[in-house]
């Protein structure tokens, strides 16, 4: 039996067929305590496999937070006093609710976009970062990828946070997929015969 924690379940799985029959090849052990060594082994390789797709699970669910909250935090400076962050909330979360009712109740796809793309070039004519994030937001909200495009146009910190975030959740959709699922489920079956 491995001392180290193997992270791949057909590593696990291999080190388990792998040990249990060197265990069957000791013609010196009693069946006796061939079955209890095995049965180790399998207790082994169960509680890696278990504790690897938990590891694997948390990953996934921690780089999805972690790019969310890059591509949706309201930047400010660690130079900011606390008064002077809360005003710059508040002036993204009046941009924010002027984004929002301008796009509530917007009949098509196309219209929203057009109104989004408007509000941006506003926001860009006047220098207004705040209404320029709003609107980037409330694009994520409604889909409209030319409006995340034309704002990450020049901003190169942000469009990277945009890569990560959107490859984060790429990745925990498909681990939740039908086909990972799957996967998954003939994985645990594996574990589950005898090796």
């Amino acid at each position: 039996m491995a001392t180290t924690r193997a992270a791949d379940p057909q590593q696990i799985l291999q080190e388990r067929d792998r040990a249990i029959r060197e265990i069957n090849d000791y013609v010196d052990l009693t069946q006796e305590a061939k079955d209890r060594r095995i049965a180790e082994v399998r207790e082994w390789a169960q509680r890696e496999y278990t504790e690897a797709r938990e590891t694997e699970k948390r990953q996934i669910e921690a780089r999805l937070a972690q790019s969310r909250q890059a591509v949706f935090r309201v930047p400010t400076s660690s130079a900011y006093s606390d008064a002077e962050s809360a005003q710059v909330y508040a002036a993204f979360r009046g941009a924010w609710a002027d984004v929002k009712s301008s796009t509530e109740g917007v009949g098509s796809p196309g219209e929203a976009q057009e109104t989004l793309m408007g509000i941006m070039d506003q926001a860009e004519r006047t220098g207004d970062h705040h209404l320029a994030r709003a609107v980037y937001h409330r694009r994520i909200d409604l889909g409209v990828q030319q409006v995340v495009d034309r704002y990450l146009e020049g901003r190169p910190k942000e469009a990277i946070a945009w890569r990560r975030y959107t490859e984060a959740a790429q990745e925990a959709q498909q681990a939740a997929s039908f086909e990972a699922i799957y996967a998954q489920g003939m994985m645990d079956q594996q574990f589950a015969n005898q090796g």
